[in-house]
């Protein structure tokens, strides 16, 4: 007998009556993300209600029509999903339209195509693709691309299927971080890459905020770069990465390399030839040696010299590279650099000068390393500017530096013929005081004014303190008429100091 087709009369009537109510009950039933049927063991599925199981068992008897027509009634994923979920017969007769529907439909829902680039479902991802989804439109309530989301998740089966088979761009932007090509990149992750690079991926392309290249960023993502990551920039190099390219701040690959002390890039991009670009001025008109010693990364900085970088260069405000070694405190640089000769520093007079801008850099390494070379002794005026500058900075390890290179603290300033253990009495430095102390200062010591280390300490107990743990006399008279009691009395800091000279011995015996 042959089939009525789903236009005649009686199919219409039974769809008819089947729209609203059975509609509803298909809704009803357990739906989930994935796009399967449900193939969970009858103990594992909840118990479907009575009315749901009389529905259904009247919907499996319809002919495969009718329920075509059913299914294509469906507006929704969940409920075409839901429908596919029934059991087997209703999951393959109705999966590909679930799949068709998924792709085309303008609902901002869960995207089938999104959830197997996240999962790396490769076999759901072809269903996708066969069902026509576009893998260049952004998918889901978020509006994310499947080339973006398998990158972002390092699925790199998923990256290839999507660019092979469902032609993909492989240079789309990934917001303001970038192509995918640089997500790859960061995370050394040389499958995915390598599918990129494969399908013109454009190696050079540059982040919308940084202006980093992919080589950029691999050298960013780490000072130390495991076998995966020396892969990742040989691969990008391999594949004609510009290693003069300069981002936003231009800087390029080799300062960041020199930056960040990444040594084992350094390494490779000399081997592709970046020595070339060595001593030209890029970020901020500073060269990568520059660089290295402004970031304090001196294991870098004593690379690049070895690999020769220009070491009398200068930046744009006439900075030599010595100048850097010293502001930031580089006593490895510093060293090697004097043992090649350099010109000690173009904004200073002459080598005793650098030893006071040291001293007040408050680096004993530093200050060691300029004594050293200079012979291991100081000049006296040199020595009492160096260790002004070590009381005001309040290192004490270079003021011993300063000191055991023959520093005399006995000389007096030109300032009132002022000592150093004055300078660090009135300036509140009772751990300096205790240096100079230790090393033979006279702790009643007077200046021009007569005045001892006492007077100049009142608005500092813990000085005070020190002073007279040192046997300070606290009885001395200044020209003024004051001892140190009578200034602390009149100091409006000085209360506590007043009192700790009251009770001390020398203040009995005044």
């Amino acid at each position: 007998m042959r089939r009525k087709s789903p236009e005649s009369d009686s199919y219409r009537t039974g769809a008819q009556q089947l729209q609203a109510p059975h509609t509803v009950i298909l809704c009803s039933f357990p739906t989930t993300s994935r796009i399967a049927p449900d193939r969970r063991s009858p103990r594992q599925q909840k118990p479907m209600p009575a009315g749901c199981r009389t529905a259904a068992m009247e919907l499996v008897n319809l002919p495969t029509e009718l329920l075509m027509y059913v299914a294509e009634a469906l507006d929704r994923d969940r409920d075409i999903n839901a429908f596919c979920r029934v059991n087997r017969r209703f999951y393959h007769l109705a999966v590909a339209y679930l799949y068709r529907h998924n792709a085309t439909a303008s609902q901002a829902g869960t995207s089938a195509i999104l959830w197997a680039a996240k999962h790396e479902n490769v076999s759901t991802a072809e269903r996708a693709l066969r069902a026509g989804v576009d893998v260049n439109v952004p998918q889901g309530p978020a509006g994310v691309l499947p080339l973006v989301e398998a990158t972002r998740f390092g699925n790199a089966r998923m990256v290839r299927l999507l660019l092979e088979k469902g032609g993909a761009a492989a240079n789309v932007l990934h917001g303001k971080a970038g192509t995918v090509l640089h997500t790859a990149a960061v995370r050394w992750d040389m499958a995915t890459a390598t599918a990129l690079l494969e399908h013109g991926a454009n190696v050079d392309e540059r982040r919308l905020d940084t202006g980093e290249t992919p080589l950029h960023a691999a050298i960013n993502s780490g000072a130390i770069m495991t076998g995966g990551a020396t892969e990742m920039l040989r691969l990008l190099l391999d594949h004609g990465a510009d290693f003069a390219a300069t981002n936003f701040a231009d800087a390029t690959p080799l300062h960041c390399a020199a930056s960040c002390g990444n040594i084992t890039a350094l390494g490779i991009l000399f081997d592709y030839g970046a020595g070339a670009i060595l001593s030209s001025p890029r970020t901020h008109d500073e060269t990568p040696l520059h660089a290295a010693i402004r970031a304090r990364q001196e294991e870098a900085a004593r690379v690049l010299i070895q690999l020769g970088a220009d070491v009398e260069a200068t930046d744009a405000f006439g900075s030599t590279v010595f100048d850097h070694a010293l502001s930031y405190a580089c006593p490895s640089v510093l060293k090697m650099l004097l043992e090649k000769g350099v010109n000690v520093g173009s904004q200073d007079p002459g080598p005793n000068e650098v030893l006071v801008r040291a001293a007040w850099g408050r680096n004993a390494a530093v200050v060691k390393v300029l004594i050293d070379h200079g012979g291991g002794s100081i000049d006296v005026s040199v020595g009492a500017k160096a260790m002004s500058m070590a009381i005001v900075g309040g290192n004490a390890e270079v003021l011993q530096a300063l000191i055991d290179a023959g520093a005399d603290i006995h000389t007096q300033g030109e300032w009132k013929g002022r000592l150093v253990l004055h300078h660090a009495a009135m300036t509140g430095q009772a751990h300096v005081v205790g240096v100079l102390l230790r090393n033979g200062a006279d702790v009643n010591a007077r200046d021009g004014t007569n005045r001892t280390a006492l007077h100049w300490a009142v608005d500092w107990p813990e000085v005070v303190e020190v002073l007279l743990a040192h046997g300070a006399d606290a009885t001395i008279v200044s020209d003024d008429g004051q001892t140190p009691v009578d200034r602390a009395r009149s100091s409006s800091r000085g209360l506590q100091a007043y009192e700790m000279l009251l009770s001390s011995r020398a203040a009995v015996g005044g």
